[in-house]
């Protein structure tokens, strides 16, 4: 009898441990931001930290402002996508100058730095992509843009076949739709659950009310004449 009522004793608590630990998780949002990272660096390659890093926004006139660490490193997060100038400065070294970097949807670019010695006042200008390849992180994102949106053959005109187009992204089948929520495709994206993706519309979230892909009665979201569309 006192080995049954320990083992309940233990299951409850296992119980309510696991239910304490589903309370206090949270998905992890969609990210739809960029990242710029790097490394400031004079002309013999050695580390320069205090330099000012600022990240103009080309598109809106915004700027992001930092400084560059104890080893010279940089990182500027919670970026919109679009075309972006990176300069750095510092007392004693010309302002040297990134332009020409686009950031994408999910996108994580690496722009390093250099100055050489000379007036602040005196900018070295360089024009350039950010790298193609990703080397920072192994996170999954892709970007479908207007001119491919506007060359599609869509059936229906519905946007949302458009994510089907990325790699990893898949039908969820298993989704139950009801009146009370959208009825819109459930897409999984690289084996997450359809709730994790988020849909926005002019920067404003259009999730249904559980927190998955929106839709109208005929079960499709029409209309497709948007600047892109991002995983």
């Amino acid at each position: 009898m006192n080995f049954t009522k320990r083992r309940q004793s233990l299951l409850s608590l296992i119980a309510l441990i696991g239910v304490m630990i589903l309370g206090t998780s949270t998905p992890e949002a969609q990210l739809t931001t960029a990242t710029l990272s790097g490394t400031v660096t004079d002309a013999s390659g050695g580390v320069i930290p205090g330099a000012s890093i600022s990240v103009l926004h080309v598109e809106t006139g915004s700027v992001r402002s930092t400084v560059s660490d104890d080893e010279g490193r940089y990182r500027v997060p919670l970026l919109q996508p679009g075309s972006y100038e990176v300069s750095a400065e510092l007392v004693g070294f010309q302002t040297a100058v990134r332009s020409g970097v686009t950031l994408q949807v999910a996108g994580r670019a690496i722009i390093d730095l250099s100055l050489s010695v000379g007036e602040i006042s005196e900018r070295v200008v360089v024009q350039g992509e950010a790298p193609l390849v990703e080397t920072t992180d192994a996170t999954m994102g892709g970007l479908v843009d207007d001119k491919k949106i506007r060359d599609l053959p869509l059936n229906g005109r519905s946007f949302e076949q458009l994510a089907l187009l990325q790699t990893g992204v898949s039908v969820f089948h298993l989704a139950q739709s009801d009146s009370t929520v959208g009825t819109g495709t459930k897409f999984s994206v690289a084996g997450s659950r359809p709730m994790h993706n988020n849909f926005m519309l002019d920067g404003i979230s259009i999730n249904d009310s559980a927190s998955s892909t929106p839709g109208s009665a005929s079960g499709s979201n029409l209309g497709v004449e948007v600047s892109d569309f991002g995983l």
